[in-house]
């Protein structure tokens, strides 16, 4: 989709407000979306916002649900298809001290940032003609840790300088580890006092592209203190965020050089 998208005439677009009171969750948010997908249909109903979508490669998933707030407006349900590549362009340079809010209105989508000074960019969206919904990651999960998110990013950082392709995690009774190598170089780090909660009765070890995970983690690290990571045997990961915005859930496929 290019930034200009054609608008479907035929469906006219109800006027919504979506307001972040902190203009900068709103800059993390569009981002960790757009490191999954440039474009992708959202939802908008009287309850809130959410979105569901696929990488190209099929390999990750990400969902986001922003729940109905002061100032928010929509009065019925409306989904539109919306260039997130661009939209995070536009925020590269929100201030924390600047509020944002994005407004839908007769088939454009507007990001208006407010703060000593009010700037607001618009592009086209377009009313999605058959809208399926992806389903449900139906995964019984037999590990879960509780961690500190800025803690996991700087060893995200850290195994990213090794320029490894596969990060191996592994959820255990007694804590959370992450260990990267090749046939020249390893490293393996213990998150040990940065572990807030484990719950499983086994060992889980499952190994995930270095790569994807990097990308999300740098972005879910400036929305909230704390994530919850989720292991199956060759299943997929799922990392879940409770933002000061919405919840943020993202999936990961099992490496297939595991």
């Amino acid at each position: 989709m290019s930034e200009q998208v054609e608008v479907v005439e035929e469906k006219t677009v109800s006027h919504i407000v979506l307001p972040f009171q902190e203009g900068r969750g709103a800059k993390w948010i569009i981002e960790a979306i757009s490191t999954i997908v440039e474009e992708a249909d959202v939802k908008f109903t009287p309850q809130g916002m959410s979105l569901k979508a696929l990488d190209p490669s099929r390999v990750a998933m990400i969902q986001v649900k922003i729940p109905a707030q002061d100032g928010y407006q929509c009065e019925k349900e409306t989904i539109l298809g919306v260039d997130f590549k661009t939209l995070s362009k536009f925020l590269k340079r929100v201030r924390k001290d600047e509020s944002v809010k994005l407004v839908v209105k007769n088939g454009k989508v507007s990001v208006v940032i407010e703060g000593k000074v009010k700037r607001t960019f618009t592009i086209n969206a377009y009313a999605v003609e058959e809208y399926q919904e992806l389903p449900d990651v139906n995964v019984k999960y037999v590990a879960e840790a509780k961690v500190i998110l800025a803690e996991l990013a700087s060893i995200i950082r850290d195994l990213d300088t090794m320029r490894h392709s596969t990060v191996l995690i592994t959820i255990s009774p007694e804590g959370v580890s992450l260990k990267s190598g090749d046939e020249l170089s390893t490293a393996e780090i213990s998150m040990k006092d940065a572990v807030v909660e484990v719950k499983t009765e086994e060992t889980v070890s499952v190994a995930f592209s270095l790569e994807h995970l990097s990308g999300i983690i740098k972005k879910l690290d400036k929305l909230a203190e704390i994530i919850t990571i989720r292991l199956a045997p060759q299943k997929p990961l799922e990392l879940e965020c409770e933002t000061i915005a919405g919840k943020i859930k993202y999936w990961l496929a099992p490496s297939a050089t595991e």
